[in-house]
This record gives structure tokens, sequence and C-alpha cells, in this order.
């Protein structure tokens, strides 16, 4: 792949994502303490619709304990083949057994997981390695503490087995008002066909209501296929 630009194609998301939403708010029931959270990240060169939901196996809690955790999403993008565009979307799925831990100043998490996704191009190219259902093994951690009084930060990797994909981010935020929070959300990420930098500035805690809480995200981002361009999320939590 030489290069990945934007793809505006929205087909057969809405329906899938509204299904897949309702099974997950379903699966809330079995376990008190669970949560589930969404969103979308729309940029320049791709699209990603997202909902997931972590449960607490029983006798545990989410932040100190074990969990079953689910993921679902949507991606879109573009890359240049022979001089050719090719869209390409499809769904993901993703399901892990993870673990956390309270160590004195610091939390962390460690999960492993089985994910598939499934890719469909068009125009058609029937030799793309690109195309068709993929199968790997993640394997994430996660870190987080209070740093001089005020300040948290967060820090997210993981490594998926088979796609050969990575990811490292970091926030680190500054409460303002009410939960609300603000401060500055960098991420580095790959696979062997492109490898991606981003710089965003993320706003998080933001009220809906008693329970759900949105974040927005701005970033640009930089990879040696294309130029600088901007990307722009929208996330959600809510506990049960």
């Amino acid at each position: 792949m030489a290069s990945w630009l934007i793809t505006l194609s929205g087909r057969k998301r809405i329906a899938g994502l509204i299904s897949i939403l309702t099974l997950l708010f379903s699966l809330q029931g079995l376990a008190d303490g669970a949560v589930t959270y969404g969103g979308a990240s729309i940029g320049e060169d791709d699209r990603i619709y997202f909902l997931g939901a972590s449960v607490p196996f029983k006798g545990n809690t989410l932040g100190e304990g074990w969990v079953h955790k689910y993921w679902v999403d949507w991606l879109e993008y573009q890359y240049i083949s022979d001089n050719q565009i090719i869209e390409a979307d499809g769904p993901g799925l993703e399901a892990a057994i993870g673990h956390s831990w309270i160590l004195g100043s610091w939390r962390s998490a460690a999960s492993i997981g089985i994910t598939y996704r499934y890719t469909s191009l068009a125009p058609d190219q029937p030799q793309s390695e690109a195309r068709g259902a993929e199968w790997g093994m993640k394997v994430q951690l996660n870190g987080g503490r209070q740093l001089l009084q005020r300040l948290q930060g967060d820090v997210t990797a993981f490594y998926v087995v088979g796609p050969a994909f990575y990811w490292l981010s970091g926030q680190l935020l500054y409460p303002i008002k009410n939960g609300i929070a603000v401060g500055p959300d960098v991420a580095m990420f790959g696979s062997p066909d492109f490898r991606t930098s981003q710089l965003g500035l993320m706003l998080s805690g933001i009220k809906l209501n008693k329970k759900i809480r949105l974040g927005l995200t701005v970033a640009r981002k930089k990879s040696a296929e294309i130029p600088v361009t901007t990307a722009y999320g929208v996330n959600f939590s809510q506990p049960f």
C-alpha cells in the first residue's frame, strides 16, 4: 500500500452499529459495575466508528479485578495500488479477558484477546493482502497515576499478533471544573504497511446526564505516506 487517504463511504454501518449497540446494552444486565463506551474518529486519512463494553466477573470490580471485554467497530480507508484508488471498509470484532490492579498511586491493567476483521475492497482486488478475513491475538497494557497533585497521566499500549498492528498513546489531563479535564493527547501507531504519529488536544468528563460522560478530541496526524492532516474524535462512556 503506497498511501492512505480518506473515504467518505458509509454503507451498511448504521444498521450494523445499531444492532451491536442493542446487544452491548443487553449484555450489561449480566453484571453490576459494567461500563459501555463508544465513539468515532473522523479524519482525512480514515474513519472508525466503535462500541465496546467492559464487564467485571462476579466478585470483581472495574479497576481492581478480573473483567471480560468486548469491542466492535467499522473501519473505512483508501489506499493507492497501481495508480488506482482502492476503497476499503468492513467490521472488526474483539473479545478479551483482563485484570486490573491498584498499586499505591498507580492504576494498571493488562488483557489478552482475539481479534477479527473482514475487509471489502472496491474495486475488488482478489490478490490483495488487505482483502477478506484476518484473525489476530491482541495483548494490551494500561497504566495511569496522579502527577503533581492535579495532573492525571494515562498510557495505553497494545500489539496485535497477525496483522502486526501496534498502538502507543498517552494523555496528560488537568481538571478544570465539574469533572471536566483538558490536556494533550499523543499517539503512535502502525503496521508493516504504514506508520503514523499524532498530537492532539483532549477534553473529557463532559456530563450529558447523571451517568453518561462525553469526550472530544482534535489532532494533527503525520505519516510517511501522507502530509499532515486533521482528525476529530468523539467518545462516550456509561457505567451500569
